[in-house]
């Protein structure tokens, strides 16, 4: 008799907490990243409006766009990368960019090509982080 070390209920509690997990950080991350270059590089748009209230608005506002993307795109692509044996971090982070491109695009398509390279940014490092959560160390 094979003993299973989770049960379906338990596998279904991790990879949904895992998903949040990766979906916050990435959130935050990003947060952080664009409160940087506002102050750095576009002075402003960052002298316009309190910073902190700019990085909240930015990490609230991304969350939702996270998490669909990782269970409409991301998942499923994880679990073929997988299948293939291409697990690799700079794979996914590859991957990662490309599908964060397409979906942007596709959900605000009348992004300018800089601002589609947020998708970018955002899918490189939620597969990045999604990929780690994934080892174990």
């Amino acid at each position: 008799m094979q003993i299973r070390p989770y049960s379906l209920g338990k596998q279904s509690i991790s990879v949904a907490s895992r998903l949040l997990a990766t979906a916050i950080l990435t959130a935050f991350i990003g947060a952080v990243l664009n409160f940087l270059y506002r102050k750095y590089f576009d002075p402003e748009a960052y002298a316009a409006e309190p910073s902190v209230t700019q990085a909240i608005f930015s990490y609230a506002l991304t969350i939702p766009f996270i998490l669909l993307a990782l269970l409409i795109v991301g998942f499923p692509t994880s679990y073929l990368l997988r299948r293939l044996g291409l697990e690799n971090w700079l794979i996914y982070a590859l991957v990662g960019a490309a599908l964060g491109v397409g979906f942007l695009y596709a959900v605000l398509s009348y992004l300018t090509p800089s601002g589609i390279s947020i998708g970018a940014i955002y899918g490189s490092i939620c597969a990045i982080i999604w990929f780690a959560s994934s080892r174990k160390f």
